[in-house]
């Protein structure tokens, strides 16, 4: 993406359900300016802080808490930028996007989203640790990383105004 400037990409993982309004979001994408990623998807109903209408069908908002899955989101180039900029990458993908503001990455979603979790398919992860988190984690690491947390949903996760259309 970044070495042939592709201006934006449609990332999804491989277990779930795609919604028939996928390619109006897609459009609507296009028409946008200023946005690094947009979240397609959030299995937890995480709300908007503030929305603006896209159309008579679609909402663009942003979050006090950034969902934290992965299964489907639109990445810019400048989006991708600031997340190879990340030295080390010490997180995974999914947890890193909640602390947006360390690498100023603008994080939106658009509603109704047209990506979910297949409910039905059994992922590899889950499987191989039988749905439960690695117990190697300590408690003051843990302890630290809840406190960061605690002070990123602090931070809305991007200005709508400087999402305009073309």
């Amino acid at each position: 993406m970044r070495d042939e400037h592709i201006p934006f990409c449609i990332v999804l993982e491989d277990d779930l359900t795609i919604e028939p309004h996928l390619p109006d979001v897609i459009n609507k994408i296009s028409e946008l300016n200023n946005w690094d990623m947009i979240k397609l998807s959030d299995d937890r109903a995480n709300p908007f802080i503030l929305e603006t209408e896209l159309s008579h069908t679609l909402t663009l908002g942003n979050y006090l808490k950034v969902p934290n899955g992965t299964q489907g989101y639109a990445l810019s180039l400048a989006g991708a930028n600031k997340l190879l900029k990340r030295k080390p990458f010490f997180r995974p993908v999914d947890v890193d996007i909640q602390f947006h503001s360390e690498v100023n990455l603008n994080i939106t979603g658009i509603k109704p989203y047209p990506v979910a979790e297949d409910m039905s398919f059994q992922s590899d992860i889950v499987a191989s640790n039988n749905g439960l988190h690695s117990s190697r984690s300590t408690f003051w690491r843990n302890f630290r990383h809840r406190k960061d947390m605690y002070f990123q949903r602090k931070k809305i996760s991007a200005d709508l105004s400087k999402i305009t259309p073309k």
